[in-house]
């Protein structure tokens, strides 16, 4: 997850990772214009979308992202 604004919003992504489990997890950046943090290791991610925290307002968030699920 890369901050690519200096605008003293963090970011972050939302994903799901091993389908068909729905747990969702979070990966925080408040380090700044610039910086990029990285996941740990861990199974496929299926679904996932970035936001910023806005402190007032809801925070924006893209559309999420769907890889194809397999079936069987």
């Amino acid at each position: 997850m890369e901050d690519t604004k200096g605008d003293s919003h963090s970011v972050y992504t939302r994903y799901n990772r091993n389908y068909p489990d729905n747990e969702v997890y979070s990966l925080w950046n408040k380090s700044g214009e610039g910086t990029k943090v990285w996941s740990n290791d861990g199974g496929r991610i299926w679904d996932m979308r970035a936001c910023v925290s806005l402190q007032v307002e809801p925070d924006s968030c893209s559309d999420w992202w769907t890889d194809n699920h397999p079936h069987g």
